[in-house]
């Protein structure tokens, strides 16, 4: 049987799962489903030709992975390979004291942005957590701080203060009401660490990185920022991508 040299990645989230499928002359599909729906994935995958290659980033858990196991193998007797980071792949370079514990996601977002971008970077993934990582020219992830996501931030307020589980609020500066307080207080908390990792590589490097943005919340957090920046929200998929031209 002729192959349909078509490459299938995945970007297995906490909240949002998102496939793309590539062939030779280029994307042929793309889609997303929320991670408590994958039980509706096989009847989207179903109408899809069949991959010869499928890699995914799994940070949803090991359920989720034999879930995926699972459905991969019914539709096309296909098994996954999932990712795991390494220390040196496509240009970059795993500075972490140990690679193979750097999240799938977050190495294939630094891949991706290496082999796009090849300048300074700092890449904000602001998801279920919030992720800043910090990527130079060269290639080098030299290391990065995770934290709460803004609705986790939110919800773990509400259990631990029950007075403080009020409705979404606004963006204002000095708010006077509970609401305002919180939602500007956790954007304010997110974007004073993004300008932390900025100044200690603008220190180390002597310029400004790039800022990338990605996740549910980028466009919240990019509008803080009067300099460019690029919200990339395909980064893992692109990074994937990259991955799998390697065979």
């Amino acid at each position: 049987m002729k192959s349909n040299n078509i490459l299938m990645v995945v970007d297995s989230g906490n909240t949002r799962l998102k496939w793309q499928g590539k062939s030779k002359s280029g994307r042929i599909s793309r889609g997303n489903v929320a991670v408590r729906e994958i039980n509706n994935l096989s009847g989207r995958w179903k109408v899809l030709a069949k991959p010869d290659r499928l890699l995914i980033a799994n940070v949803a858990g090991s359920v989720v992975e034999a879930q995926l196991i699972e459905i991969c193998y019914e539709l096309w007797r296909l098994t996954p390979f999932f990712i795991k980071a390494t220390s040196f792949s496509c240009g970059v370079t795993n500075c972490y004291d140990e690679p193979d514990k750097l999240g799938a996601d977050r190495w294939a977002s630094l891949i991706g942005a290496y082999n796009i971008y090849r300048e300074d970077c700092l890449i904000a993934s602001l998801g279920t957590a919030t992720t800043i990582d910090t990527l130079h020219s060269d290639g080098r992830f030299l290391g990065g701080v995770i934290l709460p996501g803004f609705d986790l931030m939110k919800s773990s307020l509400s259990k631990a203060v029950p007075s403080l589980s009020v409705p979404e609020g606004r963006i204002v500066q000095l708010p006077r009401s509970t609401p305002d307080a919180i939602s500007t207080g956790i954007l304010i908390a997110v974007v004073g660490a993004v300008k932390e990792l900025r100044s200690q590589i603008t220190c180390e490097r002597g310029m400004e990185p790039k800022l990338i943005f990605c996740g549910g919340h980028a466009g919240r957090i990019a509008g803080a920022f009067k300099e460019e920046s690029v919200i990339h929200q395909h980064l893992v998929i692109d990074g994937l991508l990259k991955i799998g031209q390697l065979g």
